[in-house]
C-alpha cells in the first residue's frame, strides 16, 4: 500500500453536552484525485451547514441537500 487516507473521530460527552470533531489525515504519497475527493466532500458539507444548520435543523436533515452536481 502506497498511501492511507485516515479519518479520526473524537467525541466528548460532559455534563449532558456532546461535542464531536472529525479530521482526515493522509499517510504516504496520496494521489491528487483522492485529495480532491476528500476536499470536495468537506466543501459540500460546509456548504450544506452554512445553508441550513441550526438547532431546528439537525445535521441529518441537511445531508440530502448535498447534490451530486456539487461533486
Amino acid at each position: 500500500m502506497e498511501f492511507l487516507i485516515h479519518g479520526m473521530d473524537i467525541t466528548v460527552y460532559y455534563k449532558g453536552y456532546h461535542g464531536d470533531l472529525n479530521e482526515t489525515f493522509y499517510v504516504g504519497k496520496v494521489d491528487e484525485r483522492y485529495k480532491k475527493l476528500v476536499r470536495v466532500a468537506w466543501e459540500c458539507l460546509d456548504l450544506a451547514i452554512k445553508e441550513d444548520c441550526s438547532i431546528q435543523h439537525p445535521m441529518f436533515l441537511i445531508m440530502p441537500k448535498i447534490k451530486p452536481s456539487e461533486l
